[in-house]
């Protein structure tokens, strides 16, 4: 015998879909709302002299950055990330960094990171027969710590980077920012397929920051 679905109980099926529709739109909305709210990052930690444009197409060297975080070798490779941006953007003639560290070969301490001052940068400067060296601090270069859940560590880089002229030891543009991978308006820079790297490659997140640093030498259209 088949019994039909009293009144009432029509009434409470009805009215637990319509919760349960409501509950999912509210979802898809705010999920909706998150990512449509989040616009990418801008550097604007930074200032450039008003000459700026009289120093493109010159000669220019990248120093290793003085290494803060306690990460082994990290001032070299962010350096290293910074030149190859940097020869991207076709505005500057820059040497080869392997130069800068057969200067160092013959010195009591062979790394370079830790002994940038202007003494040496007008020193290293004449040498090498540059017009402008970038200089940098590494303040952050931390991993990606996989944990359980929220509990994860996100990677994090943090840099200053300014640019000297040898002849004036004037600084011609600094500027500075840090990155954390689990910040959305960071993952916002790439394609989605490549932001998983964002939140779990510190090395690919100093990449990514480089990028974005080097754009702020580059002309306003």
């Amino acid at each position: 015998m088949i019994t039909q679905p009293r009144r009432g109980e029509m009434i409470i099926e009805k009215s637990n879909m319509k919760i349960q529709i409501k509950i999912l739109l509210s979802i898809l909305i705010l999920f909706f709302y998150n990512n449509c709210s989040v616009k990418p990052h801008q550097v604007t930690g930074y200032g450039a002299s008003y000459r700026l444009n009289n120093y493109y197409y010159k000669r220019v060297g990248v120093m290793n950055f003085v290494n803060v975080s306690g990460r082994a070798m990290a001032g070299t490779k962010t350096a290293d990330d910074f030149s190859v941006q940097l020869l991207k953007t076709g505005l500057f003639d820059v040497i080869e960094r392997n130069r800068i560290e057969e200067i160092f070969k013959n010195q009591d301490n062979k790394d370079l990171e830790g002994r940038i001052d202007n003494n040496t940068i007008v020193k290293i400067g004449k040498i090498l027969g540059v017009d402008l060296i970038f200089v940098g601090n590494v303040e952050v270069y931390e991993d990606f710590v996989e944990g359980y859940g929220i509990l994860n560590v996100s990677p994090q880089c943090g840099v200053s980077i300014k640019l000297i002229d040898i002849e004036t030891g004037m600084e011609i543009w600094a500027c500075a920012d840090s990155f954390n991978g689990k910040d959305k308006s960071i993952q916002m820079l790439v394609a989605e397929q490549d932001r998983w790297k964002v939140k779990t490659d510190v090395s690919f997140l100093s990449r990514l920051l480089m990028r974005e640093i080097v754009k702020t030498i580059i002309p306003k259209e």
